[in-house]
């Protein structure tokens, strides 16, 4: 219901917007003029969207406070004309009086009122992208006020014009935005009682309270715009159940993948890993265990990364991965808690890296390795690039580690290649119609046309190797 309101209330706003061309026209020829400059008006808003929120808002800010300038003052004309008692209506005693003289009549009205609460959540929406303050004092100094006034003049035009042309397909524009977010806000009510009980550990009595109230308030609404459904409410419910078709056939898939990948595990030398959180600490970022014997140099480090980090480049991410391989030997096979790398335990177990070893990186060639009182470094040769790690300052180092960061380093100055994996997944013989048509046609469909990683961006194509494989599930 979320994708639905976020498809249809976009068109439904601008095509009434520009709905008022009408008033201007002659002869019908409106009916030629409103869809495609409506068209050409959402395609040229989803192409600025490209170039970022922040610009976007940019370039509209003033339109919005102008429009919203424009009708406030249309909305203070509109009562002083025709109606200065119209404020009285702010009122819940009216909104009473309302429904009690109008019965089944006003119920049903019910549908339009939404369209004004769907008007404010608009707006309220359109704020998230600035904090907290700036959304409080937006909305409730400027955006809210601006409405208001504009609603009431509406109100007080109309208590004096009562004849209103058949021809504005008044139910459409009712009932099509308002069931599909009401549905959200129904959901969302919903949802915010379990967030008062699990999240912030209030009392289940106060969150039934609220789910209770609210809920109460949203469910009248949704009758009133469930009544309209053949009016044109039924098309957010069949595109939610388009969406609905689309992540259950996507989450099939992808847990058959999953399952494919636990039963025929494949060497893993790097996976960066996006978590459920917004930000991961650089200190708990990089995960690094060894795959097999010591002799065999083989790691596997995980990355992570929150939804809202920035990912690093390329060559900050080469050295920031080489430093915490390197901390990784020197520090020993046990993380934090002890555990060892080679200890019988379901998974295999990762040691966390703080701070990786710090190392420099220079083009001229240094003769021999030196000692200070504050550093022990170890100091290594190439042609090319010299890598020295830096060793804190009465560090013990064996042979045998000391061997290893000399592997680490000679790999470093060798250069990286990155090796991708591709796979692509296809039902396995035998398998009934159903799961060939999800697997083998919308799945892959999906998986093709879906957004690569945000890491595949920033790994350098020149030393990029990709490898496809088969997953038969």
């Amino acid at each position: 219901m979320v994708i639905g309101d976020g498809v249809l209330t976009p068109a439904v706003s601008v095509l009434s917007a520009v709905s008022g061309i009408k008033l201007s026209m002659v002869n019908e020829q409106h009916q030629y003029v409103l869809l495609p400059v409506t068209c050409v008006i959402l395609v040229a808003l989803f192409a600025l969207q490209h170039y970022g929120t922040h610009r976007v808002g940019f370039l509209f800010a003033p339109i919005v406070c102008v429009w919203l300038l424009t009708i406030s003052i249309i909305g203070v004309y509109n009562m002083v004309r025709w109606n200065p008692q119209v404020y009285k209506a702010l009122s819940p005693y009216y909104m009473y009086r309302f429904l009690q003289k109008t019965r089944p009549g006003g119920w049903l009205s019910l549908g339009g009122i939404l369209l004004c609460v769907t008007g404010s959540e608009a707006m309220y929406a359109d704020l998230g992208h600035f904090s907290h303050s700036s959304i409080a004092i937006a909305f409730t100094m400027v955006v809210y006020p601006s409405l208001i006034l504009a609603y009431m003049g509406q109100a007080a035009y109309i208590s004096r014009h009562h004849s209103f042309e058949s021809n504005n397909n008044i139910g459409f524009y009712v009932s099509v935005p308002g069931l599909a977010v009401i549905t959200v806000m129904i959901v969302t009510t919903c949802f915010m009682s379990l967030v008062i009980v699990l999240c912030w550990n209030k009392n289940i009595v106060f969150a039934l309270s609220f789910l209770l109230f609210f809920g109460a308030i949203e469910a009248v609404y949704f009758s009133a715009t469930l009544v309209k459904f053949h009016e044109g409410a039924w098309v957010p419910i069949t595109l939610s159940l388009i969406f609905l078709m689309v992540m259950c056939v996507w989450h099939y898939g992808s847990t058959k993948k999953y399952e494919f990948d636990v039963e025929n595990k494949v060497l893993v030398f790097l996976c960066v890993k996006s978590v459920s959180v917004p930000h991961v600490q650089p200190e708990e970022r990089f995960l690094v265990g060894r795959i097999g014997l010591k002799q065999y140099r083989l790691y596997r480090v995980v990355v992570r990364y929150g939804y809202r980090d920035v990912q690093q480049d390329a060559l900050e991410f080469e050295k920031d991965l080489v430093s915490s391989i390197a901390e990784f030997i020197r520090s020993g096979d046990t993380d934090k808690n002890g555990h060892l790398e080679g200890a019988d335990s379901p998974y295999e177990m990762l040691s966390i890296v703080s701070k990786g070893l710090p190392f420099q990186e220079e083009d001229a060639e240094l003769d021999g390795s030196s000692e200070s009182s504050a550093h022990k470094e170890t100091k290594l040769s190439s042609k090319s690039k010299r890598v020295r790690f830096v060793l804190p300052e009465n560090a013990q180092v064996d042979n045998e580690v000391r061997a290893e960061l000399h592997e680490l380093t000679e790999a470093r100055e060798a250069g990286m290649s990155f090796i991708m994996g591709r796979s692509h997944m296809k039902a396995k013989s035998g398998s009934n119609l159903i799961k060939r048509i999800a697997i083998n046609i919308i799945y892959e469909f999906l998986m093709r046309n879906s957004r690569c990683p945000a890491y595949a961006a920033n790994v350098p194509h020149v030393s990029t190797i990709e490898v496809g494989m088969v997953c038969q599930v």
